[in-house]
């Protein structure tokens, strides 16, 4: 199985053409549903059953008992974070020096837009994401430095319900077909994912309570192959087969 990270144009072509699954950093619906479209229309371009083809965003989960236990878990790991590292990497991100962004202050949107022609080539995307997030909530430079703009993906901060609705919602809309879950602190974060984010959404009837198969390829729902040829063929995963 072919896993691939990233979400230029040429890795959305290779993706579309090779790959079983795309990992790539969306921190909007609508910025993923025209990700999730597009690479689907190219895996279909490319001889493809664009169902097997999985696009898998990042996504952060903070989780607690309660809406407000989770921003409290959240508070309390911002104060575990160097401040001043994120928000020197904020500037950088921008183009700006860290005297450019008082931190309690609303970003400065106008002079982030000036220095667009200097952000370096790496710096692109992040900051592309950070301010689709960042303009409609207003955030301000300290928001902005404590949204993971270091791991890069979408944080959400809420109740196992609260967090398993926002993954079905993002589902069911065509903006991802599952999630490469980060965790936010080892152990108790991925036992908070186990424990109460998972029965949520067993509940709902839409995660596995056994597994389908003795291969990850069953039990992420992906073709087999039915021709040792295909290895060689673009549209190698079309050709369907057993489960």
């Amino acid at each position: 199985m072919i896993f691939q990270a990233g979400q230029s144009g040429e890795s959305k072509a290779f993706g579309a053409k090779w790959a079983d699954a795309l990992f790539t950093g969306q921190r909007t619906i609508e910025g993923a549903r025209g990700f999730y479209a597009e690479v689907k229309a190219l895996a279909q371009a490319n001889g493809r059953d664009p169902s097997g083809l999985l696009v898998t965003p990042g996504l952060f989960p903070i989780l607690g008992g309660t809406e407000a236990e989770a921003h409290r878990r959240k508070d309390d790991l911002d104060g575990l974070l160097d401040i001043g590292f994120l928000h020197g990497e904020l500037a950088r991100i921008f183009a700006l020096t860290p005297d450019d962004l008082p931190l309690d202050e609303a970003l400065p949107l106008d002079l982030i837009e000036a220095r667009e022609p200097h952000v370096p080539i790496a710096s692109r995307w992040p900051r592309r994401q950070i301010l689709s997030e960042a303009i409609p909530g207003r955030w301000t430079a300290r928001q902005a430095a404590l949204s993971n703009i270091i791991g890069g993906h979408r944080m959400v901060v809420g109740s196992p319900e609260q967090v398993a609705a926002d993954i079905l919602h993002w589902v069911d809309t065509g903006a991802a077909d599952g999630f490469n879950l980060n965790v936010d602190v080892q152990t108790s974060g991925l036992e908070d994912i186990v424990d109460a984010l998972i029965p949520e959404l067993q509940k709902a009837g839409r995660f596995r309570r056994d597994y389908e198969g003795t291969t990850l390829r069953d039990n992420l729902g992906l073709p087999h192959f039915t021709d040792p040829r295909d290895l060689d063929r673009p549209g190698r995963l079309a050709a369907g087969g057993p489960r």
